[in-house]
């Protein structure tokens, strides 16, 4: 049936280009013939043109030009959170975050004379406290770990792959380092103390 119809059209005369309801005028952006909704396509090359100008930035673009695909997730994901909770300054912290514009140490001093003031206060590892440094610290490994069970868990829920292979090569043997060295500790005669967080310090450190 198509096939006979199709041979019928064959033979019929061009028919116009416009429907009958049509405005008649076509929009073109170069050579190219923009189709379908045009508020939807100037919205796309809005983006890509930020997006472009986003990149070049030295320093805002840093983290856009390493995760494009998962900041460009994680703000439709954050946005439409925050509008569902009323809560804006989730809003307003993913955006300095994804800028690198926090207001940590080495941000707000590193044009200043003192070059220990853009030191993390929080370790002793005399490292510069960046947006890194959060996710390395040994003073906020409590909050690391807790992140990582908290993710560890979205993945086993989800069923993502390789998720649930196990702990992370050579956390056993750290693990039996810290008791070794608490072994050790309370064996010495000196009252030497030291808390867990100090003591895997030492050990990433080593």
């Amino acid at each position: 049936m198509a096939k006979k119809f199709m041979n019928q059209a064959e033979t019929l005369e061009p028919l116009p280009y416009f429907t009958t309801a049509e405005e008649k005028y076509l929009a073109f952006h170069k050579d190219t013939l923009i189709g379908g909704n045009i508020r939807i396509w100037l919205k796309e090359k809005e983006t890509e043109r930020l997006q472009d100008a986003w990149r070049k930035l030295k320093v805002q673009g840093r983290l856009f030009r390493r995760f494009p695909q998962q900041i460009q997730i994680l703000t439709k994901s954050i946005k439409k959170s925050s509008i569902k909770r009323a809560e804006g300054n989730a809003w307003i912290f993913f955006i300095f975050a994804a800028c690198d514009w926090l207001p940590l140490n080495f941000r707000i001093h590193s044009h200043g004379n003192d070059p220990r003031k853009i030191l993390c206060n929080l370790c002793q590892g005399n490292s510069a406290e960046t947006t890194e440094h959060l996710f390395l610290c040994p003073a906020l490994r409590e909050e690391q770990n807790s992140m990582r069970e908290s993710i560890d868990d979205v993945f086993k829920k989800w069923s993502i792959h390789y998720s649930a292979i196990g702990q992370l090569p050579g956390l056993s043997i750290k693990s039996h380092w810290i008791k070794m060295l608490q072994s050790k500790l309370s064996k010495n005669q000196k009252s030497l103390t030291l808390s867990r967080e100090k003591m895997q310090q030492l050990i990433e450190d080593y």
